[in-house]
């Protein structure tokens, strides 16, 4: 369960968001046999938004109910073959007159090696939404593995992705949701590489290249500088590499992370940056714990139209923990650390330099 709250700084029309979350999941895992593993998921959620109205300007609340299910599993046939599947469906209950949403994806999928060091995969995807034709497509990967420091694979997919609200929204400030949005036709492709020295480092990188016919994109609403979405047909090729160092068996440990992004649209995409960096040093002491966090956020598109910006940012986290007793911690954490002026959205400006502290009990 969460809250959040938040002030509208300077806003004609709305004085707070407010964002209600409560979600439950429950699984339940059983080894069938020595070969056959199972597993089913069920769960539900309730998310709440509210914009406090200014004045005569009516308030905007909206309510979704979502309900999940999914099964699944692995055989393994021999030490060089398996297949795995799983089936998951889902329903939405919007309020007022939108109507309800349901989606259903299966897939299967025979993992085997031809050799001690190539693995090939091959399946079927098949989606059922709604609002769109029901889809089947192959699923195709390989992988170089067994070596003695890299591991390599490549993925190729097309999927009937669902519109997400409760994932899309709540990751953005100062909303008006419009939620009746038709699911996206994506084909992926992936690819990824892996390299252990030792157990000292570790590096992994990473290219995905997704289009999309029905890409959601932020737009300005024009009365009361909230955000909704709309869809556009985009291509966008995501890429990272993440590295990280262990020093005096593993007490110490050294982050790097690098993410560039590049979208094919006919407009610009909004509130997704085109690169970031961030970096962290942490100790993992017996008693003490310290970690030390940068993150340099690149630019953002607020407006598909236009060319308005939101500048970047370093921002610094501190945090340091000490153990109490056995299961008893207490922590101190101070953000933006270097007291940044910087925003997330457009005429909303973050908070300068916070501290916080609390206690953390394992029971």
């Amino acid at each position: 369960m969460n809250n959040d709250s938040r002030g509208m700084f300077d806003n004609q029309w709305y004085s707070r968001e407010e964002k209600d979350k409560a979600r439950i999941s429950i699984k339940n895992i059983s080894k069938l046999s020595s070969s056959f593993e199972g597993y089913v998921t069920v769960g539900g959620a309730e998310y709440r938004h509210r914009l406090n109205a200014i004045g005569v300007t009516d308030s905007e609340r909206s309510t979704l109910n979502h309900a999940t299910g999914e099964i699944g599993g692995e055989y393994i046939w021999s030490a060089s073959n398996r297949v795995r599947g799983n089936v998951l469906g889902g329903y939405y209950f919007y309020q007022g007159d939108i109507p309800s949403d349901r989606y259903f994806s299966g897939e299967l999928i025979d993992d085997f090696n031809i050799t001690p060091n190539v693995g090939l995969s091959f399946g079927l995807n098949v989606d059922v939404n709604r609002d769109e034709k029901p889809l089947a497509f192959p699923i195709v990967g390989v992988t170089l593995k067994g070596f003695q420091y890299t591991t390599f694979s490549l993925l190729y997919r097309c999927d009937l992705a669902p519109f997400r609200p409760e994932e899309f929204y709540l990751e953005q400030k100062y909303i008006m949701p419009t939620y009746d949005l038709p699911p996206g036709r994506v084909h992926h492709g992936n690819a990824r590489l892996e390299v252990r020295v030792n157990d000292s480092v570790s590096i992994k990188a990473g290219v995905v290249i997704e289009n999309n016919n029905n890409l959601y994109n932020y737009y300005t609403v024009t009365d009361g500088n909230v955000l909704s979405a709309e869809t556009i047909q985009a291509t966008t090729c995501a890429s990272h590499v993440d590295s990280r160092f262990f020093l005096f068996e593993k007490t110490l440990e050294l982050s790097l992370r690098y993410e560039y992004n590049y979208f094919i649209a006919s407009e610009h995409i909004t509130y997704r940056p085109r690169q970031n960096f961030g970096s962290a040093v942490k100790y993992n002491g017996k008693i003490w714990r310290f970690e030390w966090s940068n993150k340099l956020a690149g630019k953002v598109y607020t407006d598909p139209d236009g060319d308005g910006e939101i500048s970047g940012a370093v921002i610094g986290t501190l945090g340091l923990q000490r153990q109490m007793l056995e299961s008893f911690y207490a922590y101190v954490r101070v953000e933006n650390l270097y007291n940044a002026r910087y925003n997330l959205r457009e005429g909303y400006p973050e908070p300068g330099i916070t501290f916080l502290g609390g206690l953390r009990i394992l029971i």
